[in-house]
């Protein structure tokens, strides 16, 4: 039971993780100026986290099917 509770507070850690990641995505997309450089070192940066949150959020949410069946 507290396995479950600690995968579900993991789980919802990743999924915040992801939204807070895709907005900032969003803001460099829709940003005319997204051509610098530098945000497109920030870009990789962020498309490399956003990847390891997502695997890692499907890796949680395979675990918690498995859990809960």
């Amino acid at each position: 039971m507290e396995d479950n509770r600690s995968l579900q507070a993991s789980y919802q850690k990743c999924k915040e993780s992801l939204q807070a990641l895709n907005s900032e995505l969003e803001k460099i997309m829709n940003d005319p100026q997204a051509l610098l450089e530098t945000d497109k070192i920030k870009h990789q940066k962020l498309m490399t986290k956003y990847k390891q949150i997502n695997d890692e959020n499907k890796r949680l949410r395979q675990h918690l099917k498995y859990i809960c069946l």
